[in-house]
């Protein structure tokens, strides 16, 4: 078993080794668990994500001696906060799928096997420490944050439709649990790929889930900093304020800017959060390119308006911007007015192509077959009048 800063992602064989920050984690860092590790009844195949408040795992079940489930595992770090965390979004995913698939970008809640089956979550004793988790079915794809280290600025159509999916999936979080997501950053969104190879994300973090209109005073922010990276920290969330949709907006768009930008809006490498957030507070970005989409496919958006992709980031990540989105779905139509639906091909069906072409070659053989008796009656036939 190894430790993890969950600040700055070093590692440490026996929990010694703590990150520069000042808000240094030390003596609470996540203990990882190896391949082969057992949580319960789930076997540890691989480690995929260390959060602040989480670790993400792939896991298996055995369902008999010859089958297998997969999911994705999520472990609270060590805190009181941390597992209330885990908790509560365990509870939202659950009633908004409870087992069935409701948007591609959400994830599908599935139980999880333990004693305390009422829960959405479970609790397992693992070395003396509880643990509390819950499961995830599992997606092949690997995290934006690794996606945009291979590949800093993809196709901007790919970028167009990517955003336009995680805007729905927000945006059905936020009308099913009526609360604000507020933790939108490339280290909690998968990415896959669809059947035409286009990118698209899965949200593996429920966020804050904080109540539209909840104010903020600066003296009660820190509670919740210590759950973000501070590079995506709403300003809300570091000065004080009341909360709205456009918190997530904001998020939304720092996320759009860094895959059209190819760096983030605030560097954060190797930087102390109280400069992150200064820059936050004082600077905006600004996207500086000339080949990106200006008019809508076809022409005028439906009021006669020309959009402007540049001008969709800018409006999204400044604040005093006089036409700042006022919530998810402004966001997503305006980049729909400009790319449309996402491209993508039928899923190809192998099950049903290997029944059609053995029907087909069961007719093709009882032809043959006919075929074979009509030619030897004939040739009984010639052979009698001969």
């Amino acid at each position: 078993m190894r430790h993890i800063c969950s600040r700055c992602k070093l590692t440490s064989a026996d929990g010694n080794l703590w990150c520069q920050e000042i808000d240094c984690p030390a003596g609470t860092l996540p203990a990882l668990l190896r391949y082969g590790d057992y949580l319960g009844n789930l076997k540890i195949i691989q480690l995929k994500r260390v959060l602040r408040n989480t670790t993400i795992y792939k896991a298996e079940r055995s369902i008999d001696d010859k089958r297998v489930e997969t999911f994705f595992l999520k472990v609270a770090n060590p805190g009181a906060e941390n597992e209330q965390y885990l908790c509560e979004e365990a509870a939202a995913l659950q009633r908004l799928c409870d087992g069935k698939a409701v948007h591609p970008a959400l994830p599908v809640w599935r139980h999880h096997g333990a004693t305390n089956g009422q829960d959405p979550f479970g609790i397992v004793s693992l070395r003396d420490q509880t643990r509390f988790y819950y499961l995830m079915d599992y997606i092949e794809g690997e995290f934006l944050y690794d996606t945009l280290l291979d590949n800093p600025q993809p196709w901007h159509e790919h970028v167009g439709w990517f955003m336009i999916a995680l805007c729905e999936a927000l945006y059905y979080f936020q009308s099913a649990t009526g609360k604000l997501h507020l933790n939108l950053n490339p280290d909690v969104i998968l990415v896959r790929r669809n059947n035409a190879g286009v990118i698209q994300p899965v949200l593996l973090d429920m966020g804050l889930q904080l109540a539209p209109d909840t104010l903020l005073l600066p003296a009660n922010v820190e509670q919740y900093q210590r759950h973000l990276l501070p590079a995506y920290t709403a300003p809300e969330l570091i000065g004080g304020g009341r909360l709205t949709p456009m918190a997530d907006v904001w998020a939304l768009g720092l996320i759009l800017y860094e895959m059209l930008a190819g760096k983030p809006a605030y560097p954060y490498a190797l930087r102390r959060t109280e400069d992150i957030y200064a820059d936050i507070q004082k600077l905006t970005p600004v996207l500086r390119r000339v080949d990106l989409p200006r008019t809508p496919r076809g022409g005028a958006s439906a009021n006669g308006h020309v959009v402007e992709l540049v001008e969709v980031v800018q409006r999204a990540i400044r604040a005093d911007h006089p036409k700042r989105y006022q919530d998810v779905s402004e966001l997503r139509n305006a980049l729909y007015t400009l790319y449309g639906e996402t491209l993508d091909r039928p899923k190809t069906d192998f099950a049903s192509l290997a029944q059609r072409a053995g029907m087909i070659i069961a007719v093709g053989a009882g032809v043959l077959f006919v075929l074979y008796i009509l030619f030897v009656l004939i040739s009984a036939l010639l052979r009698g009048a001969g």
